[in-house]
């Protein structure tokens, strides 16, 4: 389980690129949720189901398909 912010982290490190992270207060909301948290034991107990890409690949994925998508390297 990982936050947003440590999800952007992770795509910041992996694009290489130098960037502040910046949270601003008056852009957050009182009613969102601050924890959800997801659990795939039950997939895997029914189904038999298990992940096969780490995270870390995942980001790498999404990160090169938009910048295929984009145009930008």
């Amino acid at each position: 389980c990982i936050s947003i912010e440590q999800g952007v982290r992770m795509l910041v490190e992996i694009s290489g690129l130098k960037v502040k992270i910046v949270q601003e207060s008056s852009r957050m909301r009182s009613y969102d949720i601050h924890q959800l948290h997801g659990d795939a034991s039950r997939i895997g107990k029914d189904l038999g189901w298990r992940a096969e890409i780490t995270l870390e690949q995942t980001m790498k994925d999404l990160l090169s398909y938009w910048r295929a998508k984009e145009g930008v390297s």
